[in-house]
Order: structure tokens, then sequence, then C-alpha cells
């Protein structure tokens, strides 16, 4: 109602309402006043239409731009693709597609005219493995799959949601596919010129339906993959056989000319009459600048005659105009040709390629650039550009601004634990309260992950007025943001740490104003999350002190400064068992430096990776040494961060350290934590499977602290729990301690796995943990962790 007084006596919105089962419906309101013959309000009505259908094809829109998009960067860069660069390209595509369109595997058969044999030419899995390795070069694909090569000779698409939707006719490759354990499948035809000749295969372990949307942007992906082929094949035989011009000439898609000295045509073939719309006789004698579609143009063309003098060879992009008048953007390659092919008086070739496609791509990557592709709000690059020009408005009108750095509290627990589709349509309509919640003139963006930024544009002609309207803001934001949220049959509620930096006419440096923000809301998260705060030159400080630590630990790393130290694994009779390797810094100047200061440095730097291959290396190497002079380590414990695990050449580390070494697998075990099983547990237990069977142990480090869960204890293979010390320390006076680490070690009975308790310090402790059945110990009642010296002096003292 005060929407219509506000608007007149009509409004239309948009809105979601409840229906009475409980889930929200999106509805398009058209609405009206009602007044009597004196112009008295008495009412309103309004008409309502469910709009639902219309949000979820917005949601799927959004979903396929951002397919179209990937398949947009991906043809560009096929468009630029060298001769012996297509095959790698190749792969790390399908690397990309697969990830986007949630497949285990991917390949590309190139299909022979004869008896259409297939012959691989790339293929990509999840898991490394390559599933057609067994398949035999050339493959009779005409023979052997008639079914399928039928289908795909004729230019359709295949998608098979599972196995049970081929006909009863298809037998040889229903076998065939369970023999590969492939249960869903897409495969779309590379046509050229009429022809089969491949196909691009997805396919996946588990059922999946096929979207046509994405069938249709994956058949524009076959298209531009074949001619790519087929190009860098007619590009390589040219390369090969310059002798043979005449062939390539007239065999090759792209157009060719021939030119004189005097940059006159002399020779076309026939693709080129096709693209310029000019017979081949009538070509013969044309000026090739007068091609040119605009002064500008015949420049280009004129500067490259003039590069290609100096170099041997030109490249570059313009625009030429057709006989028909179209005007098209055009890769012009210019090469002298050698004597011995200069023939008619012919003396430069010209390759010229139509990159309408590449650059329509272009400009619709011009747009996506600028706004964040998940919600559509305005992306980091557009986000400095309006803060650089709101700085600039504000040195004009002498006004004070702010910028507000907000970041959701607890975000990451939600990703994990409920997956990342949840986790980004709660970005999706986080972004939708922000923008509903400042004013048009405003600017809500997003930087990535779960940081947003809001610009307040003129907020008052003083610091203190500026810094009122910003806290307001700061505080509707955070009552919004608070509100609950149901997405899917998930309720949830999220809160936000927010920073709040003040800009005045003096500010100049848009990243400046955001450095400011993006510390007072650090600020904010160490001040108890949920908080805002104003940035302050202290803040600064520390910020700045963090960066130099930063520095210094990637010095360190590199330097050699950071070594494992040993802490000894004991069992109940003081036997030695084996070590934990644990981090110590000596910094030159600061002494040493807690492992709690620098680890999530390193997690935060992304200098945890090249850290944790550094600790297992020079751990594994110590131990070596131990074995080869005889004595006895047991087993070395080495810790591993969920960023280092997930790496894809994880499983090849280890190996190759333990290789190395010649150290036997056995002799390792690495520490995990509880988290990292919480997102795709099914690839964490394949790579623990893939080191298992080598004979390398596992265990869950600090269990009980994380997200304990019986499901995937009894799922994974893992070998040992360390019960985390936070439980040990107080086991003489908590009964609800004590109950736990009964609880833990009964479960690690029945499930046959082995218990380590971290943090023993008295003997109290070990006594109540020995009736309890615990007979492994890590802690200061035995022995403190120390360097590799010292522990090789303890073994020495052992035998």
């Amino acid at each position: 109602v005060r929407r219509l007084r506000a608007e007149g006596e009509v409004t239309d919105f948009e809105t979601q309402l409840r229906h009475r089962d409980g889930h929200p419906v999106w509805v398009s309101i058209h609405a009206r006043l009602l007044r009597d013959e004196s112009g008295r309000e008495i009412g309103h009505e309004g008409m309502l239409h469910d709009i639902h259908h219309i949000k979820d094809a917005e949601e799927a829109l959004l979903h396929y731009a951002e397919f179209e998009h990937l398949v947009a960067s991906i043809s560009a860069d096929f468009l630029r693709i060298q001769p012996g660069g297509l095959e790698g390209r190749v792969h790390t595509a399908l690397d990309e597609l697969a990830q986007f369109t949630r497949t285990r595997h991917a390949a590309v058969f190139r299909i022979g005219e004869q008896n259409l044999e297939a012959r691989l030419m790339t293929e990509w899995s999840e898991s490394g493995k390559p599933l057609f390795h067994e398949v035999p070069h050339p493959l009779a694909f005409g023979l052997q799959f008639p079914w399928l090569a039928r289908r795909l000779t004729d230019g359709r698409a295949i998608a098979l949601p599972d196995l049970s939707h081929l006909p009863a006719r298809a037998g040889e490759e229903q076998r065939w596919l369970k023999r590969h354990r492939i249960v869903a499948l897409l495969a779309v035809p590379l046509n050229y010129a009429g022809h089969l000749r491949g196909f691009l295969l997805f396919s996946s372990d588990r059922p999946r339906e096929w979207q046509q949307e994405e069938i249709s942007i994956l058949q524009v992906f076959a298209e531009v993959l074949i001619n790519a082929i087929v190009r860098t094949e007619t590009e390589s035989e040219l390369q090969r056989s310059k002798e043979n011009l005449e062939i390539i000439l007239n065999s090759s898609p792209d157009p060719f000319l021939l030119l004189t000295d005097d940059l006159t045509v002399v020779e076309s073939n026939h693709s080129a009459e096709v693209m310029l719309a000019v017979p081949s006789r009538e070509l013969c004698g044309v000026p090739f600048l007068s091609l040119a579609a605009t002064p500008q143009s015949r420049k280009a063309l004129s500067l490259g005659f003039e590069t290609l003098l100096k170099e041997g060879e030109s490249a570059l992009e313009t625009v030429i105009r057709t006989a028909s008048g179209s005007v098209l953007p055009m890769d012009i390659r210019v090469r002298r040709l050698s004597s011995r092919l200069q023939e008619n008086g012919a003396s430069y070739l010209v390759v010229l390629r139509d990159i309408s496609e590449r650059k329509e791509f272009e400009a619709r990557l011009e747009y996506q650039a600028k706004y964040d592709s998940l919600t559509r709000i305005a992306n980091r690059s557009l986000m400095r550009d309006r803060l650089e020009q709101e700085l600039h408005r504000c040195q004009r009108h002498g006004c004070y601004g702010a910028l507000l750095f907000l970041d959701l509290d607890h975000f990451k627990h939600i990703n994990d634990s409920l997956g990342h589709p949840i986790g980004d349509a709660l970005l999706v309509r986080i972004a939708q309260r922000l923008t509903d919640s400042v004013r048009k003139e405003d600017v809500a963006a997003r930087l990535g992950g779960d940081e947003f930024v809001l610009i307040l544009g003129e907020l008052g002609q003083s610091e203190e007025e500026a810094a009122i309207h910003a806290q307001a803001t700061a505080e509707k934001i955070q009552r919004v943001i608070a509100q609950p949220l149901l997405i899917g049959d998930h309720e949830l509620q999220v809160g936000s740490s927010i920073g709040i930096a003040i800009f005045s006419p003096s500010h100049s440096d848009p990243d400046e104003v955001l450095k400011q923000a993006d510390t007072a809301m650090y600020k904010s998260k160490e001040s108890g999350r949920g908080s805002f705060s104003f940035f302050l030159p202290s803040m600064q400080r520390a910020a700045e002190q963090r960066l130099r630590l930063q520095n210094a630990l990637r010095r360190a790393i590199s330097q050699g400064e950071i070594h494992p130290w040993f802490q000894p694994r004991m069992d109940k009779e003081g036997r030695l068992l084996g070590a934990e390797a644990l981090a110590r810094w000596h910094h030159a100047r600061q002494g040493v430096i807690p492992p709690a200061d620098f680890i999530p440095l390193a997690e935060e730097s992304g200098l945890i990776l090249t850290l944790g291959e550094t600790m297992l290396r020079e751990s594994l190497n110590h131990f070596a040494r131990f074995v080869e002079e005889g004595l006895e380590p047991g087993t070395l414990s080495v810790n591993v961060s969920m960023a280092q695990f997930r790496h894809p050449d994880f499983v090849m580390q280890v190996l190759g350290a333990l290789r190395e070494n010649r150290l036997p697998p056995e002799r390792l075990e690495i520490e995990l934590t509880e988290s990292l099983f919480l997102h795709e547990p099914e690839e964490a237990s394949a790579r623990i499977e893939q080191l298992r069977a080598e004979g390398v142990r596992f265990s869950i480090d600090d269990f009980g602290t994380g997200y304990s869960s019986l499901g995937y204890l009894k799922k994974l293979p893992l070998d040992t729990l360390k019960i985390d010390r936070s439980f040990v320390r107080d086991i003489a006076v908590d009964p609800n301690d004590l109950r736990i680490i009964e609880t833990i070690i009964g479960m690690a009975r029945h499930l046959h796995l082995q218990v380590v308790a971290e943090g023993v310090e008295t003997e109290e402790q070990l006594e109540i943990l020995q009736r309890c059945g615990c007979h492994q110990y890590q802690g200061y009642l035995f022995h403190h962790p120390m360097p590799a010296e010292e522990f090789q002096r303890l073994l020495l003292k052992a035998c």
C-alpha cells in the first residue's frame, strides 16, 4: 500500500509469498488503489500471477550462461592454437567441461573414413586413470558398434541417462559400456563437410539426466573443436609439404590468397571465393588493400606488410568488406613464399580466418568480465572502477563516502556440510538482500567466495556525518542478512562481519580504501564475528605485520629455516613406537615462532602446499637415515593439510618421496583431520585406497573436535584415531571428557582401529587412559618435541 501511494495509483512488482504448505512462491503483483466518488481512498485490489517458472528459467539461464562462458573461452583458445598444441588444450578442455557437467570421464575419438575406424585422440578421467587404455587402435567402430555409429553418422547426439535406454539391438554397445563401468553417456558427433570425423564422449558411472541446453552448448563446442582439428592438421600439412601448395590451397577450410609484390591477388582457393563472395577469376587482379572495410583497416593492412618485410611473417586482426557488402572481422596471417613456390608472380601467402564467432564471444565475455557469474552483481573489476569514479566525485564535490567490506560468518561450514549448490544458492540470495538494502546509486559487488563490498557514495560533507550513515547501513545489513533463509529443505541463518572505511576528498587510491575496509573486517572477526568495525591506523600496522610475516615465511621455506621436530609415540611399557613430525620455524631475529602463528598464515596464503611437501620429504629423509644407521625409529606420522591432500599430484608426491628416500611405505602414517571428509568423501576415500594399497597407513588427528561421524569411519580405510589433547587434559576432573574418551576407544575397538592419546602430561592421566583401554600415547609425560639430532640420541639409547 505504501508503494502504491508513493508510486501512483497503479504499480507492478515481484515478490515471494509463502504457500500454505510452507514453500516460497515467486509471484508478480499488479495492484491499484480504490477510491470513492470524492477521491477518498477506500481500499486496494491486486492480481497475482505465479512466475516461479520464469524464476526457475532465469536460474537455469544463469547456469547455462556460465557454461557458454566456459565454452566461449575454450573456443577462443582453439581459434588461436598452433599445430602441436591442440591435443594438450583439448585434454585441459575436457577436464574443465567434465567438471562443469559433473561427469567422471570425457574423451575425444577421431573417425577415419574407412569402415568408420575410431582412434582415441585424448581422454580425461576424474580418477586420473585412463578408461580406454585397453581399447584397440584403430577400433572397428562402424562394425563393432553399428547402432552408435549409425546415430552419430546421422549427425545426432546420443544422450543416455542410463543403459536401460539402449535398444535391444544395441547389445554389443551395452556389453562394452558395462565392461568399462559406464552407466550414463553423452556422445556428440564431430562432423565436418558432411562427414563424421569423430565424436565427443562424456560418461559417468552413475545415472544422470542430460539437459537439452547443455547438449546444445556441447554441440557448438564440437563444431569449434572439429574446425580446430581440421585447421591445425591442415596447417601442419602446410608446414610439412610446402611444395604441394596447390593441393593445400584447395583442401584447407580456411580461405587463402596469393599476392604479388605489389599486393595484387593472383590466385585464391574456393573458401576465399565463398567468404569474399567473388568468383576466382574476378578476384585475380584485385588490389588486396581494396578489401579493407575502413580507412583504419587499410592502414592496419599496410602496417602488417611493413612488419612482414622486417620479420618474415605478420599477423593482425582487422575488418574486410565482401562483395555482398558484409563487413567481417578477420584474423589475417601473411608469409613470404620461398623462391621455389613463387609461381604466377606470387610472393605472399595470405590466410584469412573469419573470427566473427570469436568476436561475439569476446563481446559477451566483456560483459561477463564486469559482473559476477553467480550472483549477477558487480565483480571485483567493476567494483574497483566504480570506487575510483566515486573517489573522483568526492574530490570534485568535497564530500565523504564509505566502503563496507562484508564477509559471511561460518559460510565455509555450510558449503562443506551441505554442498556447493546450497552454498551458491545462499550467496545468490544474500546478494539480492544486499542490493535491496542500499540506494540505487550505491554499488553492491561480490569479490569472490563469501566476500561482498558495498560502495556508499556522497554520505555527507564531514567524516562524522558519513560515519553515522555508514554505521546505520551496516546495522541494517546485519539485520537483513541474519534473517533466516529457506533454501531447498534447509532453513539457514548466517551472520556477517563488516569492515568500514570512510573515504574523503583526499583519497585517490581505490586499492588503499579496499585494503583499509578489509583490515577493519578482520578486526570484526577477531572481535567475535557478527559485528562491524571502522578502520583505524593501528589496524593497518597489524595488517602490514601479517604481510611481513607472510613474506618472511615464504623466505623461510625457500631457505630451509623450517625443520621437522619429532615427538615420540610410546606404548604403556614405555617402548618407542614411532614419532610425529612437527614443524618448527627458527626465525633469524624473532627466534622460535610457534606453529600456531605460521601454520594458519601458510594455509591462508597458499604456502601450505610447499611447506607440507617440504616437511614430508625432510621427515622421510631423517627416518631413512635412522634406518640406514641400524636404528629402529618405528612409524613416522606426518600431518597433511586439506589443501595438500586434495592437490591432484598428492599421491605421486607421497610415493615419489618414499622412493627417493628408499623408505618402505609401511613406515609412513599420514594424519588427516575430520573436516576433510565432509566434502567429496568418495574422492578422499579413493586417494587413501591408492596409498594404502602401497602400504601407507592413515589416522584421524584431533578426533572428536570436528564433525565426527560413524558413517565416514565405517566407510573409510583408516588405521588409527588420535584423541585430541582437549579431552585428555581434564580427564581426571571432568566426567564428560572421560565418557567421551571411553566412547571413542570403544568405537575404535569395534572398528578394529588403533587409538593414540595426545597431550598426556601426568601419571594420573596415563593411569586412567590405560584403564580405558588406550595403550599408545604422546605427550610431555614421555617426551617433548625434539630436533632430529636429539631424537637420534634417544634411538641410540633405546638400542
